[in-house]
């Protein structure tokens, strides 16, 4: 629920749903790592990604900072 300050399993019993166990909180979990994980190596790829433009000796970078909407 949004803006609650209590845990999941507070507002499960509120609702009568009964919270995860066991394998139920191992694949929480996982699933909660691999999308940190994910996240983590998007940004890292949209932070240090070059592509040039140009020919010869005069290059120009275009990076992620020179865009206002990131």
């Amino acid at each position: 629920m949004a803006g609650s300050t209590g845990s999941f399993d507070t507002e499960a019993k509120k609702v009568g749903v009964q919270p995860p166990g066991g394998d139920g909180k191992l694949i929480l979990a996982t699933l909660r790592a691999l999308t940190f994980v994910t996240s983590l190596t998007a940004f890292l790829l949209v932070v240090t990604n070059r592509q040039s433009v140009g020919t010869g000796a005069s290059k120009a970078w275009a990076k992620w900072h020179y865009d206002g909407t990131f």
